[in-house]
């Protein structure tokens, strides 16, 4: 088992990145539902990574805080994180 998470950086050049990993459970199915961004109101880029690991680049240097809502792809329970840099 590999355990999902969101995390917050900011890069060199002072963009600010969400990471995203949904995580594996034993059978290697995914923990963590897609992160959705249709209600993200800031432009953004997103890397798609081989191990389904999404980094996303903001375009908005001034976001201080995120809320994410990570939702278990088998019972569909939440769990709310909050990002600041």
């Amino acid at each position: 088992m590999l355990p999902g998470f969101v995390n917050i950086y900011r890069d060199e050049k002072k963009f600010i990145h969400v990471f995203f990993f949904p995580g594996l459970d034993d059978d290697n199915i995914p923990i963590y539902k897609n992160i959705d961004m249709s209600s993200c109101k800031y432009e953004y880029e997103e890397e798609f990574n081989s191990d389904n690991s999404i980094d996303i680049k903001l375009m908005n240097k001034k976001i201080i805080k995120i809320h994410c809502k990570l939702i278990s792809n088998t019972d569909n329970k939440e769990h709310i994180e909050i990002l600041k840099l």
